[in-house]
């Protein structure tokens, strides 16, 4: 029986083909910029402020940075790929049709609002999206470390071939999130997980923390 027959609603992913794009200045890479229909290859800075900015329809690959500032950053039909960026802050930003690819340290993203965003082969430490909203939002073959998603509002979030070391659900407001393709090995807020779908393999490994959740004493 199919996820959607199940009442597990799936992204509807809106992520763009860019095709072929003319190549960018690096130089228009600031804080409040507006950036559109452009290629970034192979750059290699300490640090990229890209704050306020609106970037559109454009590519960005094989992007290294040891601090990246997307604060606020609106980000629409955008391709970060084979990047690797040990902190992002990307908090308040706006991010819609966006595919992420590559080593991502500590994301923070927190009372950001997200909509068709993919995250594709991608290797993430600690991942902070407290308060934001999120929706039409997919993980696919990631490594996540931490994914904080306390007090967030999440509506159609799926994991596939994924792993997450911790994840932390406390008072977030879920609706349509597929766990199942998620390998999870730790889980906080276990008591708020209505709206989600889980296999049973994933409900008997959480019973225990459930139980504890609820102050269920279980006696063998």
């Amino acid at each position: 029986m199919s996820a959607a027959r199940r009442g597990t609603g799936g992204p509807r992913q809106g992520c763009p083909d860019l095709g072929h794009l003319p190549e960018g200045d690096p130089a228009d890479l600031s804080p409040g910029a507006d950036v559109s229909g452009v290629d970034f290859t192979d750059l290699a800075v300490a640090s990229l402020d890209l704050a306020g900015a609106l970037v559109t329809s454009t590519r960005v690959a094989a992007l290294s940075a040891k601090d990246v500032d997307l604060t606020g950053t609106r980000l629409s039909e955008v391709e970060l790929s084979r990047v690797d960026l040990p902190l992002v802050r990307a908090a308040l930003g706006h991010w819609n049709a966006v595919t992420v690819n590559g080593r991502w340290g500590a994301l923070e993203a927190y009372e950001a609002q997200w909509r068709s965003v993919r995250f594709v082969g991608c290797k993430l430490g600690f991942v902070n999206v407290r308060r934001a909203k999120l929706a039409e939002v997919e993980f696919t073959d990631c490594d996540i470390e931490e994914l904080d998603l306390v007090d967030a509002q999440v509506r159609r979030l799926r994991f596939s071939d994924s792993r997450i070391r911790h994840l932390d659900v406390t008072h977030a407001t879920l609706r349509d999130v597929d766990l199942r393709g998620a390998a999870l090995t730790s889980v906080a807020g276990v008591t708020e997980l209505r709206g989600t779908t889980l296999t049973t393999d994933q409900v008997t490994f959480l019973a225990p923390m459930l139980a504890a959740g609820l102050g269920i004493r279980v006696d063998p």
